[in-house]
């Protein structure tokens, strides 16, 4: 079973219920079904990730259940925190339809909102810094009881850098920011998408220039212990719902916003559930430095299928 996925029980119990006001929102009619969804028991999915607990909140924090008509637009939402005496029980009544369900599972709490900000939550947004996180795409006919067993499959990758070389006494910060590869322009640089579909359990297709749904940098202010050091990491969760690839680009700065050195790598490839290593040498332009980057997919914590990839 893949390293990627957490069993949940997810069991759907549907049954007529008393009228109530119509909400313009759902589909027509005004008798609903209750449905509860009981989330519980992560299992044997997770044997990979090193990890022997079954116990919900050590995954996760935040559960979000996002329903959207089929044919139509959203309908609503429900939200919980692992604090709630509820927290992994989701209590909904819909109409008799057809139905999208969209549940994220994350250990933070993560954004969902629509293009330029607007609050229906079409999208799963995530900038850096990221958190781990989980989903699931169900197409849901309310006209009876219906019981499943579902699993959420890990949306995230993780991008590591380490510095091989020293760190300059004199450096602010670094920043890595990734982008489309190769980009739909030649020559125009294309922001990686920081945004995932919840109907479709799709990424957007976005970067253009100007699209507020793309990744900021991965941002580091040096500590004074850190000048001055030789493999200095950082590592972050991106979102990476199936393998794909991408450029880095990789950039130290002074005080006063003047780079120091970058380099731009290419072809960089994450897959959901592993870790991505960018190891190499940033400051070979300055004295005592020498060249070579390596990019090594590797991932003793989470999967242990793990490639090699140079460059």
């Amino acid at each position: 079973m893949k390293n990627n996925a957490i069993s949940f029980l997810v069991l759907l119990c549907l049954f007529w219920c008393c009228k109530k006001p119509h909400d313009p929102h759902e589909p027509g009619g005004t008798k609903k079904y209750p449905v509860n969804f009981t989330v519980s028991g992560f299992a044997q999915h997770m044997e990979e990730l090193g990890k022997t607990t079954d116990t919900l909140t050590d995954y996760i924090g935040y559960l979000y259940y996002v329903v959207f008509q089929q044919d139509n637009g959203y309908v609503h939402k429900i939200e919980q925190v692992a604090a709630d005496d509820d927290f992994g029980t989701i209590y909904d009544s819909l109409p008799a339809g057809q139905y999208i369900i969209a549940l994220v599972g994350s250990k933070d709490p993560v954004t969902l909102e629509d293009y330029h900000h607007e609050p229906t939550p079409n999208f799963l947004v995530m900038r850096f810094p990221g958190t781990d996180a989980f989903y699931k795409r169900l197409v849901l006919s309310v006209n009876g009881a219906v019981n499943q067993t579902v699993s959420l499959d890990r949306i995230v990758g993780k991008l590591k850098v380490i510095i091989k070389d020293r760190i300059p006494y004199d450096a602010h910060s670094i920043i890595l920011t990734p982008s489309l590869y190769p980009p739909p322009v030649p020559d125009v640089p294309y922001g990686y998408p920081d945004a995932f579909n919840l109907r479709s359990g799709e990424m957007l297709p976005n970067g253009g220039p100007g699209d507020n749904l793309v990744y900021n940098g991965m941002y580091h202010e040096f500590t004074p212990t850190e000048k001055g050091m030789l493999d200095f990491s950082m590592e972050d969760y991106i979102l990476m719902p199936a393998t794909d690839t991408f450029t880095v680009h990789l950039s130290a700065a002074y005080a006063s916003g003047q780079t120091i050195s970058s380099k731009i790598l290419y072809n960089i490839r994450v897959s959901p559930g592993k870790r991505t290593v960018l190891s190499g040498k940033l400051f070979d332009n300055l004295p005592g430095g020498d060249s070579g980057v390596n990019v090594i997919i590797a991932n003793p914590e989470w999967a242990t299928d793990s490639t090699l990839q140079n460059f």
